[in-house]
């Protein structure tokens, strides 16, 4: 009995340790999502100022993926408010992406595609403003804590009046929206490097299982 009882400790403790090296390649697979969608983002529309809708759904997608991962890092720290303000952010971003498919259905739906994606951009940026406060709150990755919170609310003002500008105007590719594209994409390059750190971080130190 007392084998078997040793047997099954040992079994579950590995399952254990699997899991959590499984959770941890995620996290840094999360990070690196957002640092690619915030380069692919950034490079073209501030070189030669064009940016497909691939660009956008790119970022988003990294965005959201980042999004989780902090959440996951930080949930035992930032309790209810983190909660709220992740969700309205992935909420918001998974909306922006979900127009352009909408929209590209035919005009039947463009109304639809341009009130999911005006909803969705307020969502983000509320929630990317409250997801930079409680980040600096909780103070859970080490020295990046300032710089991903920081990011995270300077990308908010950044995504805001980027995309509003792009939807209202259609300046895209005038040099003033092109600057904007350097503080929507490159929060997300940052705190998917944060996100990254972390993740490798937590790889680095020795697993314990109870």
């Amino acid at each position: 009995m007392r084998d078997t009882s040793c047997c099954n400790t040992r079994s579950h403790n590995e399952d254990v340790r699997r899991s959590l090296v499984q959770a941890r390649n995620l996290i840094r697979a999360a990070g690196l999502a957002a640092m690619v969608g915030g380069v692919v983002y950034t490079a073209p529309g501030l070189l030669v100022g064009f940016r497909a809708p691939l660009f956008y759904v790119l970022l988003g997608v990294g965005a959201m993926a980042a999004i989780v991962a902090l959440h996951a890092l930080q949930r035992r720290r930032y309790g209810l408010s983190g909660a709220v303000a992740s969700v309205t952010t992935f909420v918001g971003m998974a909306m922006i992406v979900i127009s352009g498919p909408v929209g590209a259905v035919g005009l039947a739906m463009e109304g639809s595609a341009i009130i999911l994606f005006l909803l969705g951009l307020l969502a983000a940026f509320v929630g990317m403003l409250a997801l930079g406060a409680v980040t600096l709150g909780a103070r859970v990755l080490p020295f990046w804590s300032f710089w991903c919170g920081a990011a995270l609310m300077v990308g908010g003002f950044g995504f805001m009046v980027e995309l509003a500008g792009d939807w209202i105007t259609g300046a895209s590719g005038t040099g003033y929206f092109n600057a904007l594209v350097l503080v929507t994409g490159i929060p997300w390059v940052v705190v998917g490097y944060a996100v990254f750190r972390a993740g490798t971080r937590q790889t680095q130190q020795p697993l314990r299982v109870r």
